[in-house]
């Protein structure tokens, strides 16, 4: 599988369409195609072990606890709703604060809060990095 990944990658591009990869190798649209087809047959004849195209499946236990325990489910559930609060306490804490306001200039008017001497790129970066946490 990787090795066809590789040769895909390396070969010349019949199209002519390339994207830059790097500095001086360029990667064509097809290449992107017959390397989404490897991951997809690879996914969808389990060749991984994730479960094929259903996800990760057949969860049994979850750290010693079985998942079809009707107390485990309300742990996760009460765990999940708690991180949902936190979450949200979260964001709005950030919200309502000077750096939020700072925020909300930022998105609604960019080049006047860049014009002022702030540095977007720091609190585009920092909201993104946010995001992401909550989202892991």
């Amino acid at each position: 599988m990787a090795m066809v990944m590789l040769v895909q990658a390396c070969s010349p591009s019949p199209s002519g369409v390339r994207l830059p990869l790097a500095r001086d190798r360029r990667l064509s649209l097809d290449h992107h195609a017959g390397a989404d087809l490897c991951f997809e047959v690879a996914f969808f004849r389990n060749d991984f072990g994730f479960g094929g195209n259903n996800g990760l499946t057949d969860y049994k236990d979850i750290v010693g606890f079985n998942v079809q325990a009707g107390a485990t489910r309300t742990a996760l559930f009460s765990i999940t709703a708690i991180a949902l609060v936190v979450a949200f306490v979260l964001c709005r804490a950030i919200v309502t604060s000077k750096y939020g306001k700072a925020l909300i200039a930022v998105r609604d008017a960019e080049s006047r809060v860049r014009f002022l001497g702030y540095r977007v790129e720091n609190y585009k970066l920092f909201v993104w990095v946010v995001s992401a946490v909550i989202a892991a």
